[in-house]
């Protein structure tokens, strides 16, 4: 395996060391990232209306992968105190910028414990980023950061089958390689039902460059509640 695709691995979903000298690939693509952000807002902002149905403002939430930042942006605006991180810290440059007095860190959220529990987790774009062996380890992880009767919200691209493996971002210059996982709906459900998170709400979304993307509301309900 390339070293480059291993540093991704271990910097965007995985179990893996992280040492400062590993560059993630995903800082080669994020200046493109910024500036297709816009593009995204409408359907982000509808995301996050809907969110706001079942549990108000004045939540805090935590952006796990936050890119460059939207998604913080339009959470803060809709008065939830929001905080991100990223394994990219050019990713983490352009989110800082757009929201300079959120809390946005750098690091692999695998690699931290936490010092407190948030009422929301977001998750867009970040389930796929690690196989099927490891879903469930990493999302045990996740919850840790999620207080019983929270909110886990995440979105991945509709696929009708189950597959995974390194394939390029081939719709962005330079093509990076990382590790995609395409879960279908059946795979979601299952992974909800394992992890006690109730669904309350999901839809499909089309994004402006042709990819159909399922989004979900779900509600962690751990024995002890």
């Amino acid at each position: 395996m390339p070293v480059t695709r291993q540093f991704l691995i271990n910097l965007r979903g995985w179990t893996g060391p992280l040492t400062i000298a590993d560059e993630s690939p995903y800082d080669a693509v994020a200046e493109q990232y910024n500036e297709r952000s816009e593009k995204h807002r409408a359907n982000v902002s509808l995301w996050v209306d809907r969110l706001i149905r079942h549990v108000g403002a004045n939540f805090s939430a935590l952006d796990i992968g936050c890119g460059v930042g939207l998604s913080i942006s339009i959470l803060t605006h809709n008065g939830i105190r929001a905080a991100g991180i990223d394994a990219s810290h050019k990713m983490v440059e352009f989110a800082r910028a757009r929201n300079p007095d959120v809390e946005i860190k750098h690091g692999n959220i695998f690699l931290a414990e936490p010092t407190h529990t948030f009422d929301i987790l977001w998750l867009e774009a970040f389930i796929h980023l690690f196989p099927a062996a490891e879903a469930d380890a990493a999302i045990t992880h996740l919850l840790k950061f999620l207080r019983p009767g929270g909110i886990l919200t995440l979105s991945t691209t509709v696929s009708p089958t189950s597959s995974e493996g390194w394939l390029p971002k081939s719709d962005y210059e330079g093509a990076p390689w990382r590790f995609r996982r395409h879960w279908t709906r059946v795979d979601l459900m299952n992974a909800f039902e394992r992890h006690r998170l109730r669904l309350l709400d999901s839809w499909d979304i089309e994004d402006p460059f042709g990819k159909t993307w399922m989004a979900y509301i779900t509600q962690y309900r751990p024995e002890s509640l």
